[in-house]
């Protein structure tokens, strides 16, 4: 499950970077932010339910994006 989450969030990362068009941390940032991201939730949704594996993946994915957007929102708001 761990390779997954990681996986998850380098795609998710990329593709959220693609998304924020110069105003994310850059790709190494966008990737790094995403594999937290979807490490965090993964790690959650696995300690508080019994969910199918494509079911954590997707709140592993939901949880890169989500962090992505606010840390690009807090850097945003901070410059």
């Amino acid at each position: 499950m761990f390779f997954w989450f990681i996986i998850t969030g380098i795609i998710v990362g990329f593709f959220g970077g693609l998304f924020l068009r110069g105003q994310g941390f850059g790709i190494i940032g966008n990737l790094a932010v995403g594999i937290i991201g979807a490490m965090l939730f993964g790690f959650v949704s696995l300690a508080f339910s019994d969910l199918e594996t494509f079911l954590h993946i997707c709140i592993s994915a939901v949880g890169a994006l989500t962090l992505l957007l606010v840390s690009d929102f807090i850097k945003s708001r901070s410059d």
